[in-house]
């Protein structure tokens, strides 16, 4: 005998459990900071923030038996002309143990050559070079002046961000579950090499909180529009101090390379209907020695395939050639 109790509404733990079972991919490798088109808006010199605070405590059968708890607050506001975002977690071992820190102002609207479409300063990333990427945040700054709807590397894309403890988040392509995140001892996630087709992606981001909370973000990614139109030209310029957050509570690393001065830089130009030159420079040091990476290629798109070869070179160690395509 069986009996089969159905609600009305769905209970919070119900929805966990059905998530569970549909949970195909778990645990696989993840997914770029993908950069999202921005709507345009107007910022006050002073905006109260919105905080949002979290708190766990608790013991464990243990020698010490000492308590253990963690904390977790996120806070977004507007200051002097800028957007702020503040991320904090710390535990009873760190406190706090990570700070993250941002100030940055997008004009999403690129009407010439010289308007820069976002300024940031603080804990920034840096974009993807070539066949490597920086996967971190650095104390640093950030200028770009391409547009913030297109990505630059047309096979793959990563998405990362925060998340506070108890919040699990899960990614989908179609409605199609293809992972799902928990928070690292960070407080962070990230989906790397998302694979990426010729044409319009479209992801979802949903997150779920330890109280039935739920909150979704939908990203889109166009491929096939991605290069500059003929006469455009982007730019992007990133200077950082490599490994070192923008406040640090914590001991000295020993990397030898730790605190460096690491630069990147890029552009892309339309030469043609559905043709791009690209290039760029990177230069950081490794096991105390200053590597200069340098590429130079082309990027365009011929009856529905697009194509990509570039030229890398390191003046340290050698060179390579790149070489991509992919259709519909």
């Amino acid at each position: 005998m069986s009996v089969n109790l159905e609600t009305d509404e769905k209970f919070p733990f119900i929805d966990k459990i059905k998530r569970a079972e549909n949970s195909v991919f778990q645990g696989s490798h993840g997914f770029s900071g993908t950069d999202l088109p921005a709507a345009d808006q107007s910022y006050s010199l002073y905006r109260p923030p919105v905080i949002d605070f979290q708190s766990n405590f608790g013991w464990e059968s243990k020698e010490d038996d000492n308590p253990q708890q963690s904390y977790f607050v996120k806070a977004k506001g507007e200051l002097l002309k800028s957007g702020v975002s503040l991320y904090v977690t710390g535990d009873e071992d760190d406190n706090p143990d990570r700070v993250d820190i941002l100030a940055e102002r997008i004009n999403p609207e690129k009407k010439s050559l010289k308007d820069i479409t976002r300024i940031a300063l603080g804990d920034v990333r840096h974009q993807n070079f070539s066949v490597f990427n920086t996967t971190d945040t650095e104390r640093g700054i950030r200028i770009e002046s391409r547009n913030l709807g297109r990505t630059r590397d047309f096979d793959n894309t990563d998405f990362r961000g925060n998340l506070s403890e108890g919040w699990n988040v899960e990614l989908y392509r179609d409605n199609i579950l293809m992972g799902r995140k928990f928070p690292e001892d960070s407080g962070k996630f990230e989906f790397e090499e998302v694979p990426l087709f010729y044409g319009e992606n479209r992801f979802k981001l949903v997150y779920y909180g330890p109280f039935g909370e739920r909150r979704e973000e939908e990203r889109v990614i166009n491929i096939d529009s991605s290069m500059e139109k003929p006469g455009e030209v982007s730019y992007d310029f990133t200077l950082s101090q490599k490994e070192q957050d923008s406040i640090s509570f914590k001991d000295e690393i020993e990397d030898r390379d730790h605190g460096s001065m690491r630069f990147s830089s890029s552009f892309s130009s339309g030469i043609g209907n559905n043709l791009s030159l690209q290039g760029g420079m990177r230069s950081e040091e490794i096991e105390e020695t200053r590597h200069n990476y340098y590429t130079l290629g082309l990027t365009g798109s011929l009856s529905g395939v697009l194509v990509k070869n570039e030229v890398i070179l390191d003046d340290q160690s050698g060179k390579g050639l790149h070489l991509s395509a992919q259709a519909r």
